[in-house]
Order: structure tokens, then C-alpha cells, then sequence
């Protein structure tokens, strides 16, 4: 296999995985309701922040409109997720140049078919890894 053939081999395997992997991962939140959310995205080192506001409680009471009694303030809280990265690789996958030739395939074929496979056993590593933090963070 020439290298502009590995080139574009692995163009369409890069495109197909990363729409394929989207696709999947808006899939899998949507029936999951919310109860299990998986992200992919590029984070700089070990841990990935995420700044928000705090849900301030009790925002709305009743009173007695003719009441002289003190109310006690609430706090607007700026807070901080902080969530331990989990990283994750391929193998090298060995592609005889023979293969495309035998079937009468060209390498685009190739590339798209192995970026498919990428995304379905990336979604899988990502759930299993996921539900074992969770069982682990359950168990202290």
C-alpha cells in the first residue's frame, strides 16, 4: 500500500469514527434519560473541570405579608466538577495492501468499515469503564 493510500485510508477511517462515535454517544444519552451521560471530547491532561452554578434551595416561601420576622439570606454558589479522565488507545492493526486488491476494494472502503468498528468498540470501552467507576465509586 502506497503511503498516499494509507493517507486517505486513514481520512476516511478518522471521518467515519468520529461521525460514527457522535451518532452513538447522542444515541445512547437519549435512551438512557440522563441516568448514565457519555462525552467525548478533547481534554488536556488528567482531569476535566466543569464550572457551574449551584441550585440555590428554597428560592421561593410563603410569608405573612403583616410579619416583622427576619428572613435569612441565601448564597448564589459558583461551583467546580472536577472528573478523573479515563484514557484510551488502539492497538496497531496490520492492513495488507493484498486484501483490497484480492476483493476488488479500494482503500476508502477499508478505512470507513475499520472507523465503524472503532466507534462501536470505543462506545463499549467507554460504557464498561463508565458502570465499572460507578460500581467501584459505590463500594468506596
Amino acid at each position: 500500500m502506497a503511503l498516499s493510500d494509507l493517507a486517505v485510508f486513514s481520512e476516511y477511517t478518522y471521518e467515519t469514527f468520529v461521525e460514527s462515535i457522535g451518532q452513538q454517544i447522542d444515541l445512547f444519552n437519549a435512551a438512557s434519560g440522563g441516568a448514565i451521560l457519555l462525552r467525548s471530547a478533547a481534554h488536556v491532561g488528567d482531569f476535566s473541570d466543569t464550572a457551574f452554578w449551584g441550585l440555590v434551595d428554597g428560592l421561593v416561601r410563603r410569608r405573612n405579608a403583616y410579619g416583622a420576622g427576619a428572613v435569612a439570606e441565601k448564597s448564589l454558589e459558583h461551583l467546580i466538577d472536577t472528573m478523573v479522565k479515563v484514557a484510551a488507545g488502539t492497538p496497531p492493526v496490520r492492513i495488507d495492501p493484498s486484501q483490497f486488491e484480492w476483493i476488488q476494494q479500494n482503500q476508502e472502503t477499508g478505512g470507513a468499515v475499520y472507523g465503524q468498528q472503532l466507534a462501536e468498540a470505543t462506545l463499549q470501552d467507554m460504557l464498561n469503564t463508565g458502570l465499572m467507576a460507578y460500581v467501584a465509586a459505590l463500594n468506596g
